[in-house]
């Protein structure tokens, strides 16, 4: 009753916030040096400062040729990354805020809510999951290869990266598509500001389609603005920057724009690159993330009160919480002398003890289950040698802090008897016996 109490339902509770994502082609985040690639430097930390001022919470990074891998972070931002090539070539990185500020309170992005689900120096596929919102995020740096096969290739690929359990969650991709859309309008790429489209947006088009992704940008009631990502130095432009979102997002939620302070240069300044944001209207549920044990912090009555139509079972337990709240027991011990570091010692080696038999029962009720799968000819779907290697470690670690405790505890309890002996026993001295007066 006190450990398993259901908790509130928060699925009524719905509310909306906004999503501020873009993409940038950031064109290399280090300098020229070798070792640079492996950590945050200094523009990295000026790129941090401007997404704070555009109030921007989600950002894909391309071509960061950074060699960093897994999960960072950065002043305000959690930093997931895939790492270039040998030759420095490519990495893409995720930055999503910390905390998403809302008109109802922050929502708070902790590492357990993300999830790198793929990661390539060209594609990134990462995971947020938060009490009723749930999203997929996909950082693209498609190909500049004029030949179709290598563009389709890669469309495929990213198609096979793409995990099926996630496929019917919302999506947003943050992709520079090296290609360009609209002169074919569909449900998925409009006529507002188009260009001729082709071979490579043909590919990347029909990739959209058979996903169920749309394009903001290329939608007049949805974007503002300029739509050009990109200006060659003659005065040449290009739409190549997109962001897709899936079509579960209403696009009345949704609003593009080509943002005029984010911009990078390349190749001594020849060229501009400008990022393309998006504020998406997602919902959630408000809910208290705290233990389960820290949440629930009821105010007993003075008497025992209790209604008629209730079952036994719910009776005692209710009348078992009001026995706890109001006439606490607590813990006896058979050697009162004992001090209290010795206690503690106990306590923790007990902990330890229970930890260890705790996991080692979990232990053996999975591998049955398992055994038991595969008896009925069911097909394994997860790979269980990751599980088994963390209960391995846990039983490690534990195992070596009970042997570790034990003799301490053996001693110190000794200990403590000696001192309890010396305080309540006679005193020999020069053959007499004295009473100890205490």
């Amino acid at each position: 009753m006190l450990r398993c109490r259901e908790v509130a339902d928060p699925q009524g509770d719905s509310r909306t916030f906004k999503l501020r994502v873009a993409t940038a082609n950031v064109l290399t985040l280090f300098p020229g040096q070798e070792h640079a690639s492996s950590a945050l430097g200094a523009r990295a930390e000026s790129l941090a400062d401007q997404f704070v001022q555009e109030g921007l919470h989600v950002i894909g990074l391309q071509e960061t040729r950074a060699r960093m891998t897994g999960h960072s972070t950065l002043e305000a931002f959690h930093v997931l990354s895939s790492p270039a090539t040998q030759r420095g070539q490519g990495g893409v990185q995720l930055w999503m805020r910390r905390s998403i500020a809302t008109d109802r309170g922050p929502i708070p992005v902790e590492l357990s809510d993300l999830r790198i689900l793929h990661a390539t120096s060209r594609r990134l596929i990462v995971r947020w999951s938060y009490p009723g919102c749930r999203l997929l995020f996909i950082v693209v740096h498609a190909p500049s290869d004029d030949d179709e096969d290598t563009v389709q290739a890669y469309w495929d690929a990213t198609t096979e990266a793409i995990p099926v359990a996630y496929r019917h969650w919302q999506t947003v991709v943050l992709v520079d598509a090296n290609s360009r859309i609209g002169s074919t309008p569909s449900a998925s790429a409009g006529p507002h500001q188009a260009d001729f489209e082709n071979p490579k947006g043909t590919c990347f088009h029909a990739w959209l389609t058979s996903h169920g992704l749309f394009v903001p940008q290329t939608f007049e009631e949805c974007h503002f603005g300029p739509g050009a990502t990109w200006t060659h130095p003659k005065g040449t432009s290009a739409r190549l920057d997109f962001i897709t979102v899936s079509d579960n997002i209403h696009p009345s939620t949704i609003s593009s724009w080509v943002s005029s302070s984010l911009i990078w240069h390349c190749i001594a300044e020849t060229m501009t690159v400008f990022s393309v944001c998006a504020e998406l209207q997602l919902e959630y549920h408000l809910v208290d993330r705290r233990p389960r044990d820290a949440r629930w912090n009821p105010a007993p009555p003075q008497h025992f009160d209790t209604t008629w139509p209730i079952d036994v079972h719910t009776h005692a337990a209710h009348l078992q919480q009001w026995m706890k709240q109001w006439s606490p027991k607590g813990r006896t011990w058979h050697k009162r002398h004992l001090s209290a570091d010795t206690m503690q010692l106990i306590d923790v080696k007990r902990y330890h003890w229970k930890r260890l038999n705790d996991i080692r029962r979990h232990q053996r009720r999975g591998l049955l289950r398992q055994l038991f799968a595969a008896w009925r000819d069911q097909p394994v779907t997860f790979s269980y040698h990751a599980w088994m290697k963390v209960c391995d470690q846990a039983v490690a670690w534990h195992q070596w802090a009970f042997a570790d405790l034990a003799p301490r505890v053996v001693q110190a309890i000794r200990d403590d008897d000696r001192a309890c002996g010396r305080q309540f026993s006679p005193c020999f001295h020069d053959g007499a016996v004295n009473v100890d007066p205490i």
